[in-house]
Formats: C-alpha cells, structure tokens, sequence
C-alpha cells in the first residue's frame, strides 16, 4: 500500500555510500586525493588550478590524502 499522505520516507543509508562504495572499489586510498583534484581541474577556472599545483608542489607525494586535500583546501581560501 502506499505510504499515508504527509508520511516522512527515512532512508536506509547515506545518500553519498553509493559514490563512497564506488571510490572504495575504483581508487586505491593513495591515489584518492589525486583523483578528485584530477577531476576537479577539468572545471575549475585557471587561477584556482595554479594555487592548488603550487599547494600540492608543497605536500610530499607520500603525504596522507587529508593533508594533500587539506593543502588543496587551504589553497582555495578567499582572502
């Protein structure tokens, strides 16, 4: 039957676990960071991508994903 009228439908999950899963199985953990921001310079203007390569010229290729997509983020703070 269908739900009554008003009725909240609650998911079972986290909208976002079906592009998480897909990250878990498609890009190894070390590479993660490098994918994204790989993606995102297909879009983002010119300006942002040199902050970013000369954030990410800073942080040690062996650096954890937080720290080179910390960098990337502190990169991209308006001023």
């Amino acid at each position: 039957p269908a739900p009554p009228d008003g009725a909240e439908l609650a998911l079972a999950y986290h909208p976002a676990a079906g592009l998480e899963a897909l990250l878990r199985r498609a890009v190894p953990a070390d590479q993660l960071a490098a994918a994204c921001i790989d993606e995102w310079r297909r879009t983002a203007p010119a300006a942002d991508v040199t902050r970013v390569t000369a954030a990410q010229t800073g942080t040690a290729k062996n650096a954890p994903a937080a720290a080179r997509y910390n960098a990337a983020l502190a990169a991209l703070k308006r001023r």
